[in-house]
């Protein structure tokens, strides 16, 4: 089977060519005490984050297609000069460098969105 791979800011998305039409959303924000919580509205701005604080990232897929997209895997890095501190669901973190999370299938529709959403903490 042929696989696609799509990437936004160095997240990647793997799926089946020939399946459906996904499309990713990269948001952020800062978590300043690094409990997993945002302090504000994830988003796509660019931020300021200070040594010690940490920033949340949430990679969300969406099917916009009319089938059901099967076998996707959302992957995202983890920054230089960062450390992972958590993550919200049990992923399988592939190396030092990224986390991913492996989900069966996508349904079409807004509603069926899929998502990752992992912190790390900033360390200089």
């Amino acid at each position: 089977m042929l696989k696609g791979i799509v990437s936004v800011g160095g997240l990647l998305l793997m799926i089946p060519l020939a399946w459906g039409s996904v499309s990713l959303e990269l948001t952020q924000a800062i978590d300043h005490n690094c409990d997993g919580v945002a302090d504000s509205a994830l988003s796509h701005q660019d931020m300021t984050v200070l040594p010690g604080q940490c920033i949340v990232y949430r990679i969300s897929a969406e099917n916009k297609g009319s089938t059901v997209v099967s076998n996707i895997i959302l992957r995202g890095n983890i920054p230089h000069h960062t450390q992972l501190q958590g993550i919200e669901t049990i992923p399988t973190i592939s190396d030092d460098y990224s986390v991913s999370r492996t989900f069966s299938s996508l349904q079409p529709g807004v509603e069926n969105k899929l998502s990752l959403q992992y912190w790390v903490q900033i360390l200089r």
